[in-house]
């Protein structure tokens, strides 16, 4: 506890953000919590089902623009006459997120893995600032806010991107 305090005095003292040091701070509790997962970050997923379908989403969503085909419907998906996957819902901004990654780094396992990995300490950072605002305190304010970014109900429905996200 010392320790933490002294770390937070010394980032008052040299100027660096504060908010910085606490978002590193959410990426590395997340590491060293999720370590296994990034040896495998290339090939292995966090649990079954739906995180396939996103991985297949990302990969058609790129696919199609590379190859002029229409986005929304696929012939991979109730072959013959293929289907409709604009009906299902998805997260606005995780596939958007995803998509962009995917475009980038040509990968939708990874680029799957990036947005599960971030909405550990993306969440841990902005519940820190809202608790924060709360109640003024910064230590108390980051033990509430690594509760909630590793809270049970997280862990658990990282299967579904728009419940882990």
């Amino acid at each position: 506890m010392k320790v933490l305090i002294n770390a937070i005095n010394y980032v008052k003292r040299s100027g660096i953000s504060q908010e910085l040091l606490f978002f590193l701070g959410f990426v590395l509790i997340t590491v060293v919590l999720t370590f296994p997962w990034l040896l495998y970050f290339d090939r292995g997923v966090y649990g079954y089902g739906h995180p396939f379908y996103v991985i297949w989403r990302f990969w058609w969503n790129g696919f199609s623009a590379a190859n002029g085909l229409n986005p929304g419907f696929t012939q991979f998906v109730g072959a013959p006459d293929g289907s409709a996957v604009t009906d299902l819902v998805d997260p606005v901004l995780p596939f958007l997120l995803g998509n962009l990654l995917n475009g980038i780094i040509r990968h939708p396992v990874i680029a799957y893995n990036i947005i599960v990995f971030l909405s550990f300490p993306l969440s841990g950072y902005f519940s820190f600032l809202l608790f924060r605002r709360l109640t003024g305190k910064h230590l108390i304010s980051f033990f509430f806010a690594l509760i909630y970014s590793f809270y049970p109900y997280h862990l658990a429905h990282l299967v579904q991107l728009s419940l882990a996200s």
